[in-house]
């Protein structure tokens, strides 16, 4: 949604429409290539679409700004990452009570607090400006 505000802050709706045609003539694309192989299929067609569209977003906003697309992604990219480790570690939790036949719940909240502590640790080591501006938001010092 932030780009259909950005866009149309920017006075630039013939964008907007670009970016709206585009992504909907790709949906119905991915939709009629992956039903064929099932519901997964389905649904790393929309892996696949998210990927695209992201791809589209920063193009049409890397005109506006000259913020490219290479310079969002490597913005964000130690988020990615972090977050990419703390999936796997919970994964590999997961997995691991799945072979001692751990109760669902239990499986749910230990993933849950991995993720957490995970993430938040490397967050810490890592001294992201996010989690100051949490601290801050938190605590009333914005």
């Amino acid at each position: 949604m932030q780009m259909v505000t950005f866009l149309i802050v920017k006075g630039r709706s013939d964008f907007f429409l670009k970016l709206k045609i585009i992504k909907k003539i790709l949906l119905a694309l991915t939709i009629l290539v992956s039903i064929p192989f099932g519901i997964c299929g389905l649904l790393w067609g929309m892996v696949i679409l998210s990927l695209l569209s992201l791809f589209i977003n920063t193009h049409y906003s890397g005109k506006l700004i000259q913020y490219n697309g290479f310079e969002q992604v490597k913005d964000v990219l130690p988020i990615i990452l972090i977050s990419i480790i703390a999936g796997a570690l919970t994964l590999g939790l997961g997995q691991i009570m799945m072979i001692f036949q751990a109760i669902d719940i239990f499986r749910i909240i230990t993933g849950g607090l991995i993720v957490l502590l995970s993430y938040g640790t490397m967050a810490i080591v890592f001294k992201f400006q996010a989690l100051q501006d949490l601290k801050n938001l938190i605590f009333g010092k914005i």
